[in-house]
């Protein structure tokens, strides 16, 4: 087993801590309209989901395709239900409080077959980094790290397309919109290559210090 690295272990946190605080800032400049809140949530979001991917992609490897997808099911997904497990009875006391719709409640829960958290928005990220993994062990980690560093150049240029032109690829494809993070998870998958091909060059960098 792997021995935990501190510096990775608190920049995961860090990460994590980021996407959350992200969304909680952007939530409350749209409804304050705060020049504050709207600093935040500018310098935020130019940073923290490629910060969080990147850091995702450290320690990639090559698995056997089925056993992986099962581990990242458990390891991504159940945290993903757990939260919507946990704050259904929250959602269930407002729509009586404020009358909205058990069926809209229902709908929220089904929306998780496509991917989409919607009792939880907050955990898209696990649902897109899960996609991107996936993705990635389908592909694979070369031995070659230049071969890595322009898959996860590649793959970041065709996700920001994809992202762009939203309504293009879901007519071509017939897949809809956030559906499982698709088009999102390739960028995402860009950034994880290229936190791997980072990783490694950090690694050789303290080797190299070690023999100093």
């Amino acid at each position: 087993m792997r021995s935990r690295i501190n510096w990775i272990d608190n920049a995961k946190a860090i990460g994590i801590f980021l996407v959350f605080y992200g969304h909680y800032v952007e939530y409350i400049w749209r409804q304050t309209n705060s020049d504050v809140a709207y600093f935040h949530f500018k310098v935020i979001y130019s940073f923290h989901m490629p910060f969080f991917f990147m850091i995702s992609g450290f320690f990639l490897k090559n698995y056997n395709i089925t056993e992986k997808v099962k581990k990242l099911f458990l390891q991504r997904m159940l945290p993903v239900y757990s939260f919507a497990i946990f704050t259904l009875p929250i959602w269930i006391i407002f729509s009586f409080r404020y009358g909205d719709s058990i069926n809209n409640i229902f709908l929220k829960c089904i929306s998780y077959i496509g991917g989409i958290p919607s009792l939880n928005f907050m955990t898209w990220f696990l649902v897109c980094l899960f996609t991107a993994e996936v993705l990635i062990s389908f592909i694979g980690i070369k031995k070659n790290k230049n071969i890595n560093l322009f898959l996860g150049i590649f793959l970041i240029i065709v996700g920001c397309y994809f992202c762009d032109n939203y309504s293009k690829i879901e007519e071509l494809t017939k897949i809809y919109k956030n559906f499982w993070y698709i088009n999102e998870a390739v960028v995402a998958a860009g950034f994880c290559y290229l936190g791997n091909y980072i990783y490694e060059n950090i690694q050789k960098i303290g080797t190299e210090r070690k023999l100093v």
